[in-house]
């Protein structure tokens, strides 16, 4: 497979070669797969083969291996579950700061925005994704999600009562292979 995200579709577990654990685990997969559509989502099965980040300054990361919050147009969860390779990990909401909010980090990001720290600046940073990017606190107790957890987090959005879920996926190594559900 190639380097970065495959998608797979239900058909493509019929050609796999798995070991009798494999097969557990590709079953568990299409049973969660079948619950989410039941329930009118709309999931996705994803085989992550290693990913290559472009190196950016510690406050420029927005790729989902940078702690972050999912948003949404609409009401909504995001549902997550890995089956093989390394888990996605979390944070309490106490443990973590946006970084929009780090005076270093604000700094650097209105540097390379090149203007004034106004409502441009504001548009800007939510067009790139930077307002959805956190830090962990030094105190930090971040949590691992676990192999065949099926987590609902909640998301950003002005409607859902619960802080979003701060969280991010694990550094993928190349030839590392990770299978997970996302909704």
């Amino acid at each position: 497979m190639p380097l970065g995200i495959t998608h797979l579709a239900e058909e493509d577990f019929c050609l796999l070669e798995l070991s009798a654990e494999g097969h557990l685990a590709a079953d568990q997969m299409l049973a969660d797969l079948h619950v989410l559509q039941e329930h009118g989502l709309d999931p996705v099965l994803d085989s992550v083969n290693g990913c290559s980040h472009p190196i950016l300054g510690p406050y420029q990361r927005t790729d989902v291996g940078s702690w972050h919050v999912d948003s949404a147009t609409a009401e909504a969860d995001t549902w997550l579950c890995t089956y093989h390779g390394a888990s996605s990990e979390g944070l309490f909401p106490e443990d973590a700061i946006p970084r929009i909010e780090m005076p270093e980090a604000r700094a650097e990001l209105l540097r390379l925005f090149g203007g004034r720290d106004d409502e441009t600046f504001t548009e800007w940073l939510d067009e790139h994704f930077h307002d959805l990017h956190y830090a962990a606190r030094e105190s930090a107790r971040p949590y691992v999600f676990g192999i065949g957890n099926l987590w609902r987090i909640a998301t950003r959005h002005p409607e859902v009562a619960v802080p979003p879920c701060v969280h991010r996926a694990p550094d993928s190594a190349l030839g590392q292979k990770r299978l997970l559900l996302i909704s």
